[in-house]
């Protein structure tokens, strides 16, 4: 699989006009990030539901720091952490969108702002998906919000995606 392209890296640290700041998450997030996969709401809508060990979400987090074709990210504002949000360089040369919004922040708008933001940072020509499961309309009606529209169903899961425009001028 082919590494995420550098400057989309680039692109969500040179942003200083948005509510949102990112950063790269590292070792150091590993306990608040376990504690975002493994609440119960977020186990409910995952397409993987089950209880992560903390060694298991060690080694994830590990080889997700070292993925070329991975960037994970921590969205903040006001020095607190909102969410993580993460995109993976598919084989097909898309990129998938996945994300998770911090329990105490649900329900505020926070889910909105972050794919609102990442949906004007990522450049136009590219081609964005998401994967939802049918029963969770938050994730779909938030994978909207950064442009993408229904491409199919497979069983329970709904994939989303934001065909590249050739007409935009954006890096």
């Amino acid at each position: 699989m082919n590494p995420l392209p550098k400057h989309l890296e680039e692109l969500f640290f040179s942003r200083s006009n948005t509510k949102l700041s990112f950063r790269k998450a590292e070792m150091k997030d590993a306990a608040w990030l376990l504690s975002l996969r493994n609440d119960p709401e977020t186990r409910k809508q995952s397409i993987s539901p089950e209880e992560i060990a903390p060694d298991k979400h060690h080694q994830w987090l590990k080889n997700t720091l070292n993925n070329p074709s991975r960037l994970l990210l921590i969205a903040s504002m006001a020095n607190e952490d909102l969410a993580s949000f993460r995109l993976d360089q598919r084989p097909d040369g898309s990129i998938e969108l996945s994300w998770t919004v911090a329990p105490k922040f649900r329900g505020k708008g926070i889910g909105s702002l972050l794919l609102t933001t990442v949906g004007a940072i990522l450049p136009k020509q590219l081609e964005l998906c998401a994967c939802v499961l049918q029963g969770n309309p938050a994730s779909l009606k938030l994978a909207q919000k950064a442009g993408l529209s229904l491409h199919r169903k497979e069983g329970k899961l709904i994939w989303l995606k934001r065909e590249p425009s050739p007409f935009s001028n954006d890096a």
